[in-house]
């Protein structure tokens, strides 16, 4: 037989920490799409110094390629505040569902927010937590359910970030391990062009992915709040 849902005292609504971790994630996601959406044009050459040299740049392509010299220097480094907010909005929601079904209810807890920073686990292990979390967020009536669908946003979110580790091995054999962007300022040949940027855009798709995981998730456990006891 499947499991009961036992019900828990109802709450008004997600933890405010969920809501901070959210706010949190979505402002550095956002701020990391927008880098790497533009470390995609100027590796593949449709924003370039000579485009704006001519005054042929419309003036917010101009103001968009100011703002990505201007962050040559840490770019290298996007991947950490990546993962500190993604493992905290992790913690957190998995925090805010604990309230609800309590711990017998739940494989995954907060503590599997640092299956994200384990090496070659966080290739597949933070997916399976997340379809948990996708699970147990949707109806109270849908965590009776033996069968744990994994959805199609998470399918996608799972074969980028295998693409973006597979180019990210491949652009660091080709750098020697120096700087991405030190090495990008060199002449390049057509493949390592074009191995830049798709792994601009793997990053890019990855950060979109998560954007819509995060806000998904927020919309759906608010919903759960509310439809708790109905």
């Amino acid at each position: 037989a499947p499991p009961k849902v036992a019900l828990r005292p109802s709450v008004p609504g997600p933890h405010l920490s969920l809501w901070l971790s959210v706010f949190t994630a979505l402002v550095v996601l956002i701020t990391i799409l927008f880098l790497r959406s533009m470390d995609f044009l100027t590796f593949a050459g449709l924003l370039t110094e000579e485009s704006r040299a001519t005054g042929t740049m419309p003036l917010p392509a101009r103001w968009m390629l100011d703002v990505h010299e201007t962050t040559r220097g840490f770019r290298d480094w996007l991947w950490l505040p990546q993962f500190l907010v993604v493992m905290t909005w992790h913690g957190c929601a998995f925090a805010s569902l604990r309230n609800l079904y309590g711990d017998e209810m739940m494989r995954h807890g907060p503590p599997s927010c640092l299956w994200w920073i384990t090496p070659f686990a966080n290739l597949f292990m933070p997916f399976l937590c997340l379809r948990e979390m996708r699970h147990l967020s949707r109806r109270r009536r849908m965590a009776t359910q033996t069968r744990i669908p994994f959805g199609p946003l998470l399918w996608c979110m799972e074969l980028v970030l295998l693409a973006n580790f597979t180019l990210r091995a491949v652009l660091y054999s080709r750098t020697m391990g120096t700087s991405r962007f030190a090495y990008a300022g060199t002449i390049m040949d057509d493949t390592s062009q074009s191995i830049f940027a798709a792994h601009a855009a793997s990053s890019a798709l990855l950060a979109l992915a998560l954007i819509g995981v995060i806000a998904c998730n927020l919309h759906h456990q608010s919903r759960l709040h509310r439809t708790w006891n109905a």
